[in-house]
């Protein structure tokens, strides 16, 4: 059996009324541990690109050799001159600047994480309104590996003038290929990489932490929140906050930003949304695209904060499937990662089981601390400061039947119990789609992989990497990471 202690709920990112979350607070939980049907395991690699980013968005395409993979990462925040440090915003008042412009990613990056070959390309040289877009932190994103467009919307950053921050209205699409292929040459040619990139603007599009899938044809833009103006953690005047409580859909033109038809909003019904718990006011959770336990490709979100009036995440998911539809699971409450961070999707057809993984990041539980993150932990709890949720070194599991999800908590925490996973993504390898061990939408089909043979899946990069669970000096203690794990599946 396993024992989970339960922690203080954590101010995350911008603004929010502060109370505590008695529900949440030193609960404890036993679970026993399945044996599942896979293992996952995580190898550093050695050699480490020369670039730290969290935040990003990203696509992959087949490297030369065929088998590895090639990302372009887009927009983010990194590590920025002095001692900023690219990590976990500030929480500190006016005048200061939370998210400094410095910290802001502004370039377009290719990325061989197998190697750490990394080659930039200066935002700088293209049009200011597209530079801005491209520079936010925080957007929602697809890659559709049919047209190899990677779409992005919103996201959160400078204007392009840069008097103030805002969220962008804007939407994106990007031709991979073509500005891998260019952003890779001695020099690239900053005209080749405008033609390779579409922009338009509408007010439909002006969301940051939320996401962008894509469901046969059909974009959902799934939750998250506007907010323009310098962010405050404890309020102000200069900001303006607004969470988007629905999901969007909406059909594009084959290759174009012409959107075909009217916007759909979808909204919980509002006589009904105090007595659930406000449950569409959530972002920077793990809004997902993956398969029911029968094999229908849905999307799911997992986790998000903050609940109205309390410092707490989210932790019944909901289901959204192809027809707009959604449904919200409250048989069901997760315990581990309401943060962002990497998910990896499995599905067994055979089994007709879902599998899901989810990577460290942020939580209101944790199983492992070692010596050094247990002593900070329990410094700060006894200060009775307002620091929530910890960051965590856990992998955690779910399971889901047609009877529901269990979730359960690995033995063995990350490499060298280290503190990743936060605002981190997951590249995977277009090769397993095109050899049948991943379906169209990327989740993976155990029943296809090999026994007992480990199997590399993909990479986890960047993120931001925290020096304890919570801080021991406030607006101290995080920085964005450049670290590159290898993910390896082994069916068993």
């Amino acid at each position: 059996m396993i024992r989970l202690l339960g922690l203080l709920p954590l101010l995350l990112c911008f603004a929010c009324t502060h109370q505590s979350s008695s529900d949440l607070t030193h609960s404890t939980l036993t679970s026993a541990t399945p044996e599942l049907p896979f293992n996952v395991s995580f190898v550093p690699v050695s050699t480490l690109p020369s670039q730290a980013l969290q935040s990003y968005a990203h696509a992959e395409i087949t490297a030369p050799d065929g088998q590895g993979v090639i990302s372009l990462l887009v927009g983010g925040r990194q590590p920025g001159e002095n001692t900023t440090k690219g990590g976990l915003h500030t929480f500190e008042g006016a005048p200061n600047q939370n998210f400094p412009q410095n910290t802001f990613n502004e370039a377009l990056i290719t990325l061989n994480p197998a190697t750490g070959e990394l080659h930039r390309f200066s935002l700088k040289l293209l049009p200011s309104e597209i530079a801005a877009a491209l520079s936010v932190t925080n957007s929602e994103f697809t890659f559709d590996p049919q047209t190899q467009l990677l779409y992005i919307a919103g996201g959160y950053g400078w204007k392009a003038d840069g008097s103030d921050m805002a969220t962008s209205d804007a939407l994106l699409s990007l031709n991979v290929p073509v500005l891998i292929h260019e952003i890779q040459k001695p020099t690239p040619d900053p005209a080749k990489i405008l033609a390779g990139i579409q922009i338009v603007h509408d007010p439909a599009y002006k969301v940051t932490g939320g996401a962008l899938l894509n469901l046969n044809g059909q974009f959902f833009l799934v939750f998250g929140q506007v907010f323009d103006g310098q962010y405050r953690a404890f309020g102000g005047s200069d900001f303006y906050q607004q969470y988007t409580e629905s999901y969007r859909m909406f059909r594009l033109k084959p290759g174009t930003l012409d959107r075909i038809g009217a916007v759909s909003t979808v909204y919980y019904p509002q006589d009904q949304v105090q007595q659930a718990g406000h449950p569409f006011h959530r972002r920077d959770g793990n809004i997902i695209e993956d398969m029911s336990p029968n094999g229908t490709p849905r999307i799911i979100a997992l986790g998000g904060v903050f609940r109205p009036g309390i410092i707490g995440a989210y932790v019944q998911p909901i289901q959204i499937n192809a027809d707009g539809s959604y449904e919200v699971d409250t048989g069901f409450s997760q315990k581990f990662s309401q943060y962002e961070c990497p998910v990896l999707r499995f599905w067994s057809p055979s089994a007709q089981t879902v599998y899901r993984c989810l990577v460290g990041g942020i939580g209101h539980y944790w199983l492992h601390q070692s010596a050094v993150h247990a002593a900070a932990y329990q410094k700060v709890s006894k200060e009775k400061r307002n620091d929530g949720f910890p960051f965590v070194e856990d992998v955690a599991y779910q399971a889901e039947t047609s009877a529901g999800i269990s979730e359960y908590v690995s033995e063995n925490p990350l490499p060298g119990q280290r503190l990743l996973g936060a605002s981190a993504d997951f590249l995977e390898l277009p090769s397993l789609r095109t050899s049948g061990l991943a379906l169209a939408n990327g989740v993976l089909n155990l029943d296809q992989f090999p026994s007992g043979k480990p199997v590399l899946i993909g990479y986890i990069y960047g993120g931001i990497e925290a020096e304890n669970p919570l801080p021991l000096i406030p607006n101290t203690g995080t920085h964005a990471t450049n670290e590159v794990m290898q993910v390896y599946l082994t069916k068993q």
